[in-house]
């Protein structure tokens, strides 16, 4: 995990998870998935287990965050487009307490017939 600021306007923190170096977790976690929820992911879908392996850090990192803090502010956790979504299930699925959104761009496309 890597902290510190993002090189765009504003300067906002952000917190790094190094996916690579979980990877060897990815079948615990897939195991964790299957469990929580019924979702089993393709063994060969690397798009799918990295999304896996970085949900399951962040609700790592969340059920550490929130029981560090234990009653104090209220944690927002923001999951943006699919990638993060199993972020947001196994967060749920572990009743870690604090408050969700979840977005995902909305894409326009113009088909052109001739």
């Amino acid at each position: 995990v890597h902290f510190g600021r993002w090189l765009i306007e504003g300067s906002p923190y952000v917190i790094l998870f190094d996916i690579g170096a979980a990877a060897w977790n990815l079948d615990r976690w897939k195991g964790d998935l299957w469990n929580a929820c019924s979702i089993g992911l393709p063994y060969h879908d690397r798009e799918a287990n990295n999304s896996l392996i970085f949900g399951s850090l962040v609700a790592w990192f969340f059920k550490e965050l929130t029981d560090q803090l234990q009653d104090k502010p209220n944690v927002i956790a923001h999951f943006h487009e699919w990638q993060a979504g199993t972020g947001l299930l196994l967060s749920h699925s572990r009743k870690i307490p604090l408050a969700t959104i979840f977005t995902m761009a909305m894409q326009t496309s113009t088909t052109t017939w001739t």
